[in-house]
């Protein structure tokens, strides 16, 4: 793990911070995203074989839902940075929030 956290930072540091400083905040913004959109693969809780032992329905089916309506709103939230439909402070602190209460509501 320790290894995987330096491996990012020194990415971090070389190319996305650099990449960030010299494009629009929107841009930017919309790169973070992107890897939230991939938040579908908790749909491989429902799947019966996955893990080793069967996970407990009350724990899974929140799980899963939850990370497929992540991901949906965060390729919302791309969409829209990318074609500039709303504001960017909008989309940046209106969607995460969003998707954090519909994961926990489950």
């Amino acid at each position: 793990m320790i290894i995987g956290f330096v491996s990012w930072a020194i990415i971090a540091n070389f190319w996305l911070i650099p990449w960030l400083k010299d494009n629009p905040f929107h841009k930017g913004l919309a790169l973070l995203t992107i890897p939230h959109v991939f938040r579908y693969i908790g749909l491989s809780f429902l799947i019966t074989g996955v893990t080793t032992s069967p996970l407990d329905p009350r724990f899974a089916v929140p799980a899963a839902y939850g990370d497929l309506i992540a991901a949906v709103l965060a390729l919302i939230a791309v969409m829209a940075l990318l074609i500039r439909l709303v504001n960017t402070s909008l989309s940046s602190d209106a969607l995460p929030d969003v998707g954090g209460r519909v994961e926990n509501s489950f």
